[in-house]
Parts: C-alpha cells; sequence; structure tokens
C-alpha cells in the first residue's frame, strides 16, 4: 500500500532522513521506533506532504505523492495523527469529528458521515460521553481518543499516528492500542512512530529501527523483540516482564 523510497529529506537545506526506504502492506500494524532526534516524525511529516523530500518518492496505493500537496492527503486515503494532536480545542468533541470528514462532504451523503461517527463513538465510547463538551476540557487521553477518531472520520485506507502514547498513563496506553489493534482487524493499515517500543511491538506486525535519519534494523516484531540491541537500546532492563 505505502512505499517510500531513497528519500532524502530534512529542513532549511539541512538532511534529516538519508536515502530512506521501507514499505507498509495492506492490513498490516508498522511500528517506527528510535530515539529522539532519530528522524521519525520527519519521515511522517515527509510521507503527509508537510515536509518535501529533496529526493526519492512517496507511493500511495500505486500513486506518486510528490505532487500532491498535504491538504489533499484524506482524499488520497491517507490520514495522520500528529504528535500533540492539533485539536480545535474550543470546539466539541462532536464538531471536531465532524471536521474530519470535509474531504468526503462533496462525496458522500450526509447519512453515511453520521454512520462513520457513530463507528468512531463505538470505538471510543467516552467519546460519546463527551460529544458535547470542548475539546479543551478532555483529559489527554480522550484527545488522543479524539484526534484518532478524527482521522478515521476521512474513511482512510492508511492511518498514520505519531506518537500516539506521549504522556498517557499505562492502562489510557493499553486502550488506545488495543482500538489499533482493533481497526487493523476491520482492515486498517496502520503506520505507528511510538518511543514505547514494547508496547507496540506487541500489536504491530513488522517494525523498523531508525537511527540518525536512517533505518538500523527492520524485521517482524518478535524478531526485533528478541534482537539483542533492539533489547538494550529501546526495551529496557525490564523487558522480560513483558514477555505474557
Amino acid at each position: 500500500m505505502l512505499k517510500v523510497r531513497n528519500i532524502v529529506s530534512g529542513y532549511s537545506g539541512r538532511p534529516v532522513l538519508k536515502n530512506l526506504s521501507l514499505h507498509v502492506a495492506k492490513g498490516e500494524i508498522v511500528a517506527i521506533i528510535g530515539a529522539n532526534g532519530a528522524g521519525k516524525t520527519t519521515l511522517l511529516n515527509s510521507i503527509a506532504g508537510l515536509v518535501k523530500p529533496d529526493e526519492g518518492e512517496v507511493i500511495l496505493s500505486g500513486k506518486t505523492l510528490a505532487q500532491n500537496r498535504c491538504s489533499r492527503l484524506a482524499s488520497l486515503g491517507c490520514a495522520l495523527v500528529p504528535e500533540g494532536r492539533a485539536l480545535f480545542s474550543s470546539m466539541s468533541v462532536k464538531e471536531n469529528l465532524i471536521l474530519g470528514a470535509y474531504s468526503n462532504f462533496a462525496k458522500e451523503k450526509k447519512q453515511s458521515i453520521l454512520n462513520r461517527l457513530d463507528s468512531v463513538f463505538s470505538l471510543f465510547p467516552r467519546l460519546r460521553e463527551r460529544e458535547t463538551q470542548t475539546a479543551g476540557s478532555l483529559s489527554g487521553g480522550e484527545q488522543q481518543m479524539l484526534a484518532i477518531g478524527r482521522a478515521l472520520m476521512s474513511n482512510p485506507s492508511l492511518i498514520m499516528l505519531d506518537e500516539p502514547s506521549m504522556g498517557l498513563a499505562p492502562l489510557v496506553i493499553k486502550g488506545i492500542f488495543e482500538a489499533l489493534h482493533k481497526l487493523k482487524q476491520e482492515g486498517k493499515t496502520i503506520l505507528v512512530v511510538e518511543q514505547n517500543a514494547r508496547a507496540i511491538l506487541k500489536i504491530a506486525d513488522r517494525g523498523y529501527v531508525m537511527e540518525n535519519g536512517s533505518l538500523l534494523f527492520s524485521g517482524t516484531s518478535s524478531e526485533l523483540l528478541q534482537n539483542n540491541d533492539v533489547q538494550r537500546a529501546y526495551l529496557g532492563k525490564e523487558y522480560s516482564s513483558i514477555a505474557d
């Protein structure tokens, strides 16, 4: 579904990504892990068109994205849940969600969009309870649910998430990742940047480890969990305690 080929990308003429290539097959959850400053967010932004690659290409469902503006991302079947969530804090939960379907207003009937809204509320029942509250009044975990729900309102074939567990309590993180696993079961394809390597590799099919703008390792989640270098650098001393 997604192919990234030899992209060089960065800021003000300074490359962050260096001839980086990866792929995501339809129906997979693929994790990108690595230390701060490895280039993980730059990778997602380059795919989304927020940062224009200097070299290489990004292909989504057979279409090259290089010439497309980031504003067309949703209409091309891709949604980005950014780090920090970027919600409209003074607007209600429902209004934020409806705005997520903006790219479909011209081609879908109102009932179809309302049905998708109901699906988001089924995935995250807490949002239904908070439907009329402003986004800014929600807890961190609820805001993350809302950011994911807003992305789902565009009915994407590929969902990209940047650090979805950042700043959240362990129990909330578990719920977010369970929701991602459920989306995979429903046929969604997911690319997720995540610093909580232990948690994301439990649900991902494959993963890539980034360092200094390049890919250091890649493999199935099982292979990465068993890799000694990955264990030492990203899984910590308590790694053995998660083998449940």
